[in-house]
């Protein structure tokens, strides 16, 4: 009997240490797994050091169509020209995110602990701004985007199902749980050819995905309201696609209604079907365009005090 119980404590003390053994080895591993993790874990400090700059700072925001559509040096140096001060800006654009995950991020990065930049540019796609539910994105919410501050807003508003708390629970508590769709994703990637270009595409329309009931909005008035309360001018600026797609009218409401300005600069002259290598990111040159177009529009839009500071 005492055999018995002992050889039960020696293969839950095994399997507890093998636990550790991975937890540790996916602390150091973690940030190759991903581009992504390795960008989340670096955007608080890209928070903090864009709050500590002197002159007019400018945070961009959004998901991959932002991030691989629009310079930041670039629009740097065209903003400081056209605006005549010197301008800084930096990006936090996680993958296949929208307003849920921008809700909680940006509260942790920017208002709670008080980075507040001169202005906050979001880019968003085709249904990118609708509200999907927390239960499906539970892992990531808890891993990178969720404050512990707002962890009880979260579970008031979002999580009621027991599996979704339990899971962000988990996923809070352990690495190897929360990053359990990353490190598969890492596993097919490097056994199924071509698998990144094609999950990038597929993961994009995530945020806009929509149903039968019609799309809501709250978490894009949640994310404007905090700043609103903040003073932090918005700009939210469609970012082009292969093919047109409008700007829907519940979103030029909402804006409007908090004077957010919505800088719809598309058509883009210089940008073809051809900019779109992968049918949703813009390529390099298109990149390159893109900010170029945008730049003067973008500085027109700002506040006067800004302007003219």
């Amino acid at each position: 009997m005492h055999e018995s119980i002992r050889g039960e404590w020696v293969v839950w003390l095994l399997v507890v240490a093998g636990l550790a053994v991975v937890e540790i080895g996916l602390a150091f591993a973690r940030p190759v797994l991903s581009g992504d993790i390795r960008h989340l874990d670096e955007a608080p400090q890209i928070a903090e050091r864009l709050h500590e700059r002197s002159d007019l700072s400018v945070l961009i925001g959004g998901n991959s169509l932002i991030g691989e559509g629009l310079d930041p040096s670039l629009l740097d140096s065209l903003l400081s020209r056209d605006l005549g001060r010197e301008v800084h800006g930096a990006m936090v654009r996680p993958d296949a995110t929208g307003p849920l995950e921008w809700d909680y991020l940006f509260r942790k990065l920017v208002f709670n602990p008080g980075f507040v930049p001169d202005v906050l540019v979001l880019g968003f796609g085709p249904g990118h701004l609708r509200d999907r539910p927390a239960s499906s994105a539970y892992l990531r919410l808890a891993v990178h985007h969720v404050d512990g501050s707002d962890i009880g807003r979260l579970w008031t508003e979002e999580l009621h199902d027991f599996e979704s708390r339990v899971g962000f629970f988990l996923a809070r508590i352990s690495m190897t749980f929360g990053l359990r769709d990353r490190i598969s994703s890492r596993i097919l990637a490097t056994v199924v050819p071509g698998y990144r270009d094609r999950a990038a595409i597929l993961l994009i329309t995530q945020p806009g995905a929509g149903s039968a009931s019609a799309p809501t909005y709250q978490h894009l008035v949640a994310l404007l309201d905090e700043a609103g309360r903040w003073d932090l001018p918005v700009v939210l600026v469609p970012m082009p696609q292969p093919a047109t797609y409008p700007v829907e009218q519940e979103v030029l409401r909402i804006a409007a209604a908090r004077n957010v300005a919505v800088l719809d600069v598309r058509p883009v002259e210089g940008l073809s079907v051809a900019s779109f290598p992968d049918g949703k990111h813009l390529s390099a040159q298109g990149r390159r365009t893109f900010t170029r177009w945008l730049a003067g529009p973008l500085a027109q839009s700002l506040p006067e005090s800004l302007r003219n500071d």
